[in-house]
């Protein structure tokens, strides 16, 4: 997890558009030893997911 409070991580990832968005959508990626994205999870509930992801690691 992480906090991208200038967006430039979330429109890398199509999480935002713009730098001047609010907020940026609720999305997850799971991402393996080697740097690629293993999993992608287009919309998350930000209490249960982390422990949901947890449970499954």
């Amino acid at each position: 997890m992480l906090c991208d409070t200038d967006h430039k991580i979330g429109m890398a990832y199509g999480a935002a558009e713009s730098p001047k968005d609010e907020y940026a959508k609720r999305i997850a990626y799971l991402i393996d030893e080697k740097g690629r994205v293993a999993q992608a999870h287009p919309k998350v509930n930000p209490q249960a997911y982390p422990k949901e992801q947890l449970a499954t690691l």
